[in-house]
């Protein structure tokens, strides 16, 4: 089964606002491309804008038995979500 790629639009108010909630939390976007699979893509080829966010870096030891993320990862994308829920549902 092959998932195609998340497709991100520079023009995407959704990601616009991404952007602006990670800058908020006093973190820094890192843009990449990741050889895994999403659902993102799937939301995407139904006509909902998606992104893929999450805490940690990644590293060899994703999706493995191995894989963790710091305590402090874990905060900031908390962080990041509020803001996120902030800014979609309590505005």
């Amino acid at each position: 089964l092959a998932i195609p790629p998340v497709m991100h639009l520079s023009s995407s108010t959704f990601v616009s606002d991404a952007l602006d909630a990670i800058s908020a939390v006093g973190l820094v976007a890192v843009e990449s491309a990741l050889n895994q699979g999403s659902e993102a893509a799937l939301f995407e080829s139904h006509g909902y804008e998606a992104l893929v966010f999450g805490p940690g870096w990644p590293t060899w030891t994703d999706v493995s038995d191995e894989e963790f993320i710091t305590l402090d990862h874990l905060e900031k994308a908390t962080a990041f979500y509020s803001e996120m829920i902030r800014r979609y549902c309590c505005d």
